[in-house]
């Protein structure tokens, strides 16, 4: 910058002296005279014709006669006055010396030095920009990080909700096969099938039954303390449970139930474990208490020839009416005891960290959750357990955390609509087979008659029976 300015101040004297120099040559002669340092007045009344013949050194007042005798030999010196002329060695000199040896050269200088100078302004300008675009590349960059680490952190709520929902499936899966064997052993019972208990008669399923009690079940405080002969060996824990829903079925988590291979270590010598035995003696109770007799085959429902007897095959076709009933209802319970059936181990842990956590003392969290929470636990558990006092103070956290917990919740909502779905689709079935068990005797009296039967009598007797 400083040779930039150096020469600035060069080409500016270079010019001026230009102009004061071409400003000499065009000078006229009075003016010359005038810088000659004589006074010359001139006035119309003096001579002012080229016949004067003043000299210009000696001219007192008639300056205009002196200037027009001496533009002759001005002009004959300028013009003719040598080989070659005083014009053209002044014009060889202002070409060559003047502007080509010092003019043209300082221009070509300044011109190259602001060039240059345009160029580095025109780099440091780039660099600039390039500074600009890194800071704020590098901006957006930190931003979209910090960002990235606030989003991408989830909080404990939620990974306490997804580590809950491990082996849910697994768990609903076992809960619908323990539904399964249920109803299919209550069936099998009731139609003296298979290897049950009442495969004899209806006799052996009594007495199985009797003895189940004397072992397991019977209170000697019952009938008045009179029982106290009889019960023989039953503990506390299990007394009455064959008949008491809310302490078998209902207030239990979960239950011991588990008919896969898998779990024939848990069975006591027995063959089932307490659970098992309980339940399936409260089924006993509450369906088909009285099982029908053995009809055989042969004689009672067919002839030798395989000709069907319609008294013996149309009374086991209404055994079997009967037995589809009491099968819908069967399925409630055995839904409900399948969904406390027992689920899968992996669960466990992360759920007994968060009840301690909650408070909780390590043996009342073992004993609430049991070695393999059921279905029905981890339903509860993900959606009434996890949202205590952390869960909604952590709400007041990131957005995108926040939105996470509502998807999960939305989530475990739809599960829960399902379940509520599909008990309802039962309670349903429930409802259609107890308004067929109302139409039962209408249907005996009038399934048969005559057309010649009017409808007035029925549909009365059918207001009358329904509710």
């Amino acid at each position: 910058m400083n040779l930039f300015k150096t020469t600035q101040i060069d080409i500016k004297a270079i010019i001026l002296t230009a102009v004061i120099f071409f400003g000499l040559l065009s000078t006229s002669p009075k003016l010359a005279n005038a810088f000659g340092g004589h006074s010359c007045t001139c006035s119309p009344s003096y001579c002012c014709v080229i016949s004067c013949g003043v000299g210009i050194s000696t001219c007192a007042t008639s300056c205009g006669c002196t200037s027009d005798q001496e533009t002759g030999p001005t002009k004959k010196h300028i013009f003719d006055g040598g080989n070659p002329s005083e014009f053209l060695i002044h014009r060889e000199w202002l070409i060559k010396v003047f502007w080509e040896g010092h003019i043209l050269p300082s221009l070509m200088l300044m011109t190259e030095q602001i060039s240059t100078v345009a160029i580095q302004q025109t780099l440091g300008i780039g660099m600039l920009f390039d500074a600009k675009h890194q800071l704020e590349s590098q901006r957006l960059l930190q931003t979209m990080q910090a960002e990235a680490h606030a989003k991408f952190r989830p909080e404990l709520n939620l990974c306490e909700i997804a580590t809950s929902v491990r082996s849910l499936a697994s768990s609903e899966r076992n809960a619908e096969f323990t539904q399964i064997a249920l109803a299919d052993r209550s069936l099998e019972r009731i139609l003296l099938s298979g290897s049950t208990v009442s495969v004899g008669s209806r006799q052996s399923d009594s007495e199985s039954r009797w003895v189940q009690f004397k072992q397991v079940h019977c209170n000697a405080k019952d009938s008045g303390n009179g029982f106290a002969n009889l019960c023989t060996g039953s503990k506390t824990e299990r007394f009455n449970k064959d008949i008491h829903y809310a302490h078998t079925i209902d207030a239990p988590n979960t239950l011991e139930l588990d008919f896969t291979t898998d779990a024939n270590g848990d069975h006591t010598p027995r063959g089932a474990t307490a659970d098992e035995e309980d339940v399936l003696a409260l089924m006993a109770n509450l369906y088909g208490s009285k099982i029908v007799e053995r009809i055989p085959d042969f004689n009672v429902m067919s002839r030798a020839d395989g000709t069907p007897i319609d008294e013996g095959s149309f009374l086991y076709m209404d055994i079997r009416s009967l037995a589809a009933k009491r099968s819908v209802a069967m399925s409630a319970l055995a839904a409900l005891a399948g969904s406390k059936a027992q689920g899968e181990e992996q669960v466990k842990p992360y759920m007994q960290a968060v009840l301690e956590e909650m408070g909780v003392g390590e043996a009342e969290a073992i004993e609430f959750l049991s070695e393999r929470p059921s279905y029905d636990l981890q339903k509860k558990f993900l959606t009434q357990t996890l949202y205590h006092g952390d869960f909604f103070s952590d709400l007041q956290g990131t957005k995108a955390n926040v939105d996470r917990k509502d998807v999960a919740m939305q989530a475990i909502g739809l599960i829960q609509k399902w379940d509520m779905h599909k008990t309802q689709l039962r309670s349903e079935m429930i409802e259609s087979v107890w308004l067929d068990t109302l139409l039962n005797d209408l249907e005996e009296k009038y399934v048969g008659k005559s057309g010649q039967v009017e409808s007035g009598p029925l549909l009365r007797e059918l207001e009358a029976v329904l509710p």
